[in-house]
């Protein structure tokens, strides 16, 4: 006679390998319109003259905030909380040492976004007459943090 034991495992964990950079203390900018919570997973981007982070919602800002540099990974944030000013000392994933690898489907994109969305390098073309495009995950990939999906072996099972 032959047992067989399964454990069903439903959480995976969002770091599915390599190492991480974060920075602890980053300041996410005021949203006066925001209207959801900061959710732990949601890919940001850096306003260029602050530093400060934002949730990358716009990939055709012209103020640096239209790449993805960072993956917030803190509690999540009340959007009362953003309304009311900057929020200090949040932990943003900011690359991987040789690569880390994060649960795609743990991301949080918003404003419809997803990981395959297109950006624009260069959106009025002015530096060689061409647009040059991108996507997310190349920017996410270009800092050390590659998107990976996660296989619920239980799918794969006799």
């Amino acid at each position: 006679m032959a047992v067989q034991g399964r454990t069903d495992f439903t959480n995976f964990p969002f770091f599915t390998g390599g190492s991480t950079i974060i920075k602890d203390a980053e300041t996410i900018l005021t949203d006066g319109a925001r209207a959801a919570a900061l959710k732990f997973g949601t890919v940001m981007a850096q306003v260029a003259a602050s530093r400060k982070w934002v949730p990358l919602t716009d990939v055709a800002a012209l103020d640096g905030s239209n790449a993805a540099r960072g993956i917030y990974i803190g509690e999540d944030i009340a959007a009362a909380t953003i309304v009311a000013g900057d929020v200090a000392n949040c932990p943003i994933v900011v690359g991987g040492y040789d690569g880390c690898s994060v649960d795609s489907s743990l991301l949080v994109l918003e404003n419809s976004l997803t990981i395959n969305s297109v950006c624009s390098d260069d959106p009025a073309g002015a530096d060689n007459g061409a647009v040059n495009v991108r996507r997310i995950e190349d920017d996410l990939a270009r800092i050390g943090i590659f998107v990976e999906a996660t296989t619920d072996i239980n799918k794969l099972e006799n």
